[in-house]
Parts: structure tokens; sequence; C-alpha cells
């Protein structure tokens, strides 16, 4: 029994990359970033309720450098999960024209 493929022209769905990233749920970044912020604002209400002076406000200040550190990390590394699929799909389409050139050639 032969194998067939009809109607194929490459092996590689580059439009699938955008859907593996929403399935990945990538908008997961913005999930917990978006947590940070309403619990740097709780703790920054209850620093205000119990806690005065300048300490209190270099500790809230120190608070939302952290936060802002995190969040700049979480996107850059996010950015760089994008950029690590869509140069894996684009390496994968070369490869697959490579494949399909040498075909027609008859190599």
């Amino acid at each position: 029994m032969a194998l067939t493929i009809e109607g194929a022209t490459h092996g590689v769905d580059t439009g699938g990359i955008a859907q593996l990233i929403n399935d990945l749920k990538l908008d997961m970044v913005d999930n917990v970033i978006s947590s940070m912020d309403k619990r740097l604002a709780t703790l920054q209400t209850e620093v205000d309720a119990a806690w005065q002076g300048t300490s209190a406000e270099q500790f809230k200040t120190n608070m939302q450098i952290d936060k802002d550190n995190i969040s700049k990390l979480l996107r850059d590394s996010e950015e760089e999960l994008k950029k690590y699929l869509y140069d894996i799909a684009n390496s994968t389409t070369d490869q697959d024209e490579e494949i399909a050139t040498s075909i027609a050639r008859g190599e």
C-alpha cells in the first residue's frame, strides 16, 4: 500500500504560529501584571493605614519599582518567546522549501 498525499504544497502552516501563541495563552502576562497592580494598590492602602513617614513612602516607592521591573521582565520574556516561535516557523518554512526544490529537481 502506497502513501499518497494529494493537494499538498508546503508542509508548514505558517499561519499556525499566531494560533499557537494564542493557545499558549500568552495573555497570562497581562493577567499577572494586572494582578500585581491590584495587589500593590492593596498593599499601599494597608501601608498608609498602618505606617507613616519617609520610610513608609520609600517602601511604597521600592515596591512600585520592583513591580515595574518584574512587569518589564515578563514583557521581555513574552516577546522573546514569540520571536523564538516565529524563528522556528521561518526556519521550518525554509527547510520545507529546500525539500520541495530538491524533489522538483529529482534529487
